[in-house]
């Protein structure tokens, strides 16, 4: 079984030897190679492709954002991250658009270990190479146009604030997935990992925000591929209702308003995968919608069906490596069998499960099913969740989508 191949990247020989002694038991278990330029990492990559590329920033002739370009170009499979100073900021947005992770130095020998692993792994679930060279090469996903040029005025503005941004990011699922991955990057320096929108935004600040925004361009107004029976709009429209229940349900039968705000993060990102697709390879979701209607079952079952995989292991998997918290990964990756996840108490995943669902017997066909899911009855009566079903559909999912 060949070993996934890590490569590391500094100009600075006591940095590549701190990691060298930093990693050494990891050499059993990883193919580790280390480069002391740019230039010398794009010779070892035309020998053989590498699994992750971690980059310093600063190094002389090519810096680390051209190289991490130059390797999403022509290797757009590898996982690419970040180990910088908190000096290099405006270098480290100049690499926002190709950079999975960002990691700052001095960096703690558990973490960034954990942090390598975690992408290995996430990895592994999507065995599907396509796939995994769309979701590593996505930059940006696309938002509505309507919100996005509510956000690029809101920028633009004097007297705007937070809350303006906030109010309309999070109505946005990939607007709010791009805010998350930059907060929970350790460049930020935030002691814990943040799972709340609103609280990522106040994080990032009015003015970093303007700065991504306007001069980065973090954010893209262009849709997906005109697909017939595929729709943003109703996607979005989705995405905020089964948010916004999923956290009604969590914090009605827990009270804990992490779990809830968890699970409305979760409901709000549960179909990023079918929007990656949809953008980046059209064709497979042609194909998926046709075996829908043909065996009038759902999405997710035809895309395992003629696939093997879900658009919920694409969604897990991208939000994994951008380094959102495991709940919230959690959640959206086991949205449709929360079982998997062998808990008997409500979780977040148990709540976008249904959450999911209920959203689709109000609003028939808005997610792209031509059918609507039921709930799996041997779950149902496992949990003792007969009574608590009819009780969720009692409470209002949204009152207003996305317009």
């Amino acid at each position: 079984m060949c070993l996934p191949r890590i490569l590391f990247v500094d100009d600075e020989p006591n940095v590549l030897d701190g990691i060298r002694r930093m990693l050494h038991r990891k050499r059993k278990e990883w193919e580790i190679h280390f480069a002391p330029s740019a230039a010398e990492a794009l010779l070892l990559f035309e020998q053989a492709p590498f699994d992750v590329v971690v980059s310093d920033m600063r190094m002389p002739q090519m810096d680390g954002a051209e190289l991490l370009n130059r390797i999403a170009a022509s290797y757009p499979d590898t996982v690419r991250m970040i180990l910088s100073g908190q000096s290099d900021k405006e270098a480290i947005l100049r690499a926002i658009p190709v950079t999975h992770q960002y990691i700052s130095k001095p960096c703690d020998a558990n973490i960034l270990q954990n942090q390598i692993h975690r992408s290995i792994c996430l990895r592994k679930r999507v065995d599907h190479k396509l796939v995994r060279r769309a979701v590593s090469q996505i930059t940006r996903l696309p938002s509505l146009p309507d919100l996005y040029q509510k956000i690029c005025d809101i920028a633009r503005s004097e007297n705007a604030g937070i809350k303006d941004a906030i109010d309309v990011i999070q109505q946005d699922a990939a607007m709010s997935a791009k805010v998350l991955q930059l907060v929970n990057s350790s460049y930020f320096g935030i002691a814990r990992e943040i799972s709340s929108i609103s609280q990522a935004i106040s994080l990032l600040g009015m003015e970093t925000l303007k700065s991504l925004v306007l001069s980065i361009g973090i954010f893209d107004d262009h849709p997906p591929v005109n697909l017939a029976d595929f729709s943003l709009k109703k996607l979005m429209n989705h995405s905020v209702a089964c948010g916004t229940l999923a956290k009604k349900i969590a914090y009605s039968e827990t009270g804990d308003s992490d779990l809830a705000e968890h699970a409305f993060t979760a409901g709000l990102l549960h179909d990023l995968g079918k929007l990656l697709l949809a953008t980046e390879l059209p064709k497979l979701v042609i194909k998926t919608i046709k075996v829908t209607k043909t065996d009038m079952i759902t999405f997710s079952e035809a895309e395992l069906l003629s696939e093997g995989f879900s658009h919920a292991d694409v969604s897990g998997y991208l939000i994994g490596l951008w380094k959102l918290p495991m709940p919230v990964v959690e959640a959206v990756t086991f949205h449709h069998s929360p079982q998997m996840l062998l808990s008997e108490t409500l979780t977040p995943a148990l709540a976008v499960y249904a959450a999911n669902i209920i959203v689709q017997e109000q609003t028939p066909g808005e997610s792209g099913n031509p059918i609507v899911p039921t709930f799996d009855q041997d779950l149902i009566e496992k949990l003792e969740l007969t009574t608590k079903i009819d009780q969720w559909r009692q409470l209002s999912p949204v009152e207003e989508t996305v317009s």
